[in-house]
C-alpha cells in the first residue's frame, strides 16, 4: 500500500512539474515547424559575403538577422537582413569585408533568426563554411594531432607538400 501511495505521489509531482514545461515549450521562442529555410553563401574574397535564403512559411517575416561567428572566437557579429516577400520569401544579409575584414581560411558558423508578424520567431540550425581566397584553386589536407585539428592549404602541383606540412605540425605540437 505504501508503494502505491509513493508511486502516486511521484506521478503527481512529475505531472505537476511537466505541465509548466509544456506551456513554456509552446511559447513563441520554439522554432516554427511550418517554416523551411534554404540558405546559401556567396562571396568575393576581400570584398563581401552575401548570406541569402529562400523561406517557405505561411507567416509574414518582419525581421531577418544573421548571427556570424568565426570559429575559435567568442564574439558573434549580427547582420540585419533585407526581406523580399512573396509566395517564397527571400532574405539577404551582406557583410562588407573591406570595412570589416576576415582572416583568410577562417571557418565561419552562421545561423538565421526570423521574427514573424504573429510574434513567433524561427532560428535556423547553425551552418558552417570555410572562408578562403576563392580567386585561386587550393589543395587541402586535415589531420588530428595531439587533440588539435591541423588544416593545411597549399597552391602547388608539387606532390608530398601536404605530408611535409602535417609532419612539421606534428613536430611543432610536441613543443
Amino acid at each position: 500500500m505504501k508503494r502505491i501511495r509513493i508511486l502516486l505521489i511521484l506521478g503527481f509531482i512529475f505531472i505537476l512539474f511537466s505541465f509548466p514545461l509544456a506551456i513554456w515549450a509552446s511559447s513563441g521562442s520554439v522554432p516554427q515547424k511550418n517554416t523551411v529555410l534554404t540558405p546559401q553563401v556567396n562571396y568575393v574574397f576581400d570584398e563581401n559575403i552575401e548570406f541569402s535564403a529562400s523561406v517557405l512559411s505561411d507567416k509574414v517575416i518582419l525581421r531577418a538577422v544573421i548571427f556570424l561567428r568565426v570559429d575559435g572566437e567568442s564574439q558573434t557579429d549580427i547582420l540585419d537582413g533585407s526581406i523580399e516577400h512573396g509566395q517564397t520569401s527571400s532574405v539577404l544579409a551582406i557583410r562588407n569585408l573591406q570595412e570589416d575584414p576576415l582572416l583568410s581560411f577562417s571557418r565561419l558558423t552562421y545561423w538565421w533568426h526570423l521574427d514573424f508578424d504573429d510574434g513567433t520567431s524561427f532560428d535556423s540550425v547553425p551552418y558552417t563554411f570555410q572562408y578562403y581566397d576563392n580567386r585561386l584553386v587550393w589543395n587541402y589536407a586535415s589531420e588530428q594531432i595531439a587533440n588539435t585539428s591541423f588544416q593545411v592549404f597549399w597552391k602547388s602541383l608539387q606532390s608530398g607538400i601536404d605530408r611535409t606540412a602535417i609532419n612539421t605540425a606534428q613536430i611543432l605540437s610536441q613543443y
